[in-house]
């Protein structure tokens, strides 16, 4: 049965990336319950926009996962016109912003987003994350790192792309 809610909940994963990290959180914390697709609105308990939804969430730490695929960061047209892309990417910065403005109201929830160049790799990464942002609770951005330090953490401020300089996992 638990293969089964397993399955069920991967071909909800809307990207590789996505399906990875969802199947690497679930093998590496087993004792954790991790869901797939949850609406901001169930996870928070405050009245917002319905469409919103969480990629991942981990209910303990109470730790939202948002896989930032390439449509987050530049218009991309995934077989439309470019006019289509610009609005699509117009909508998805606007949610993306709302998400934030909406943890860094919640004060128990913190969220992580995963740029879709970015790996976060084996258990003892993702423990380490896990670890760093339970201790300070916020948002939070992986960065790219080089092959000796494959990712930074990043705490991102309260205005849009500044951050606080915390990192180096």
């Amino acid at each position: 049965m638990k293969s089964r809610a397993l399955s069920e909940s991967l071909t909800r994963c809307k990207s590789k990336q996505h399906k990875k990290i969802y199947k690497q959180l679930k093998e590496f914390f087993p004792n954790y319950r991790i869901y797939n697709e949850i609406p901001y609105k169930k996870i928070l308990g405050v009245n917002c926009n319905s469409k919103l939804r969480a990629d991942i969430f981990v209910k303990e730490p109470k730790l939202i996962i948002e896989v930032m695929g390439e449509q987050h960061f530049k218009p991309v047209a995934f077989g439309g016109d470019d006019e289509e892309a610009e609005r699509r990417y117009r909508i998805q910065r606007r949610n993306d912003e709302q998400k934030r403005k909406l943890i860094r109201e919640s004060e128990y929830v913190s969220l992580l987003e995963i740029p879709f160049d970015v790996s976060v790799g084996g258990q003892t990464a993702w423990l380490s994350i896990l670890i760093a942002i339970t201790e300070d609770q916020g948002v939070y951005k992986l960065e790219k790192g080089d092959e000796n330090i494959p990712f930074f953490l990043v705490k991102v401020g309260s205005d849009e792309g500044s951050s606080s300089g915390e990192g180096g996992l």
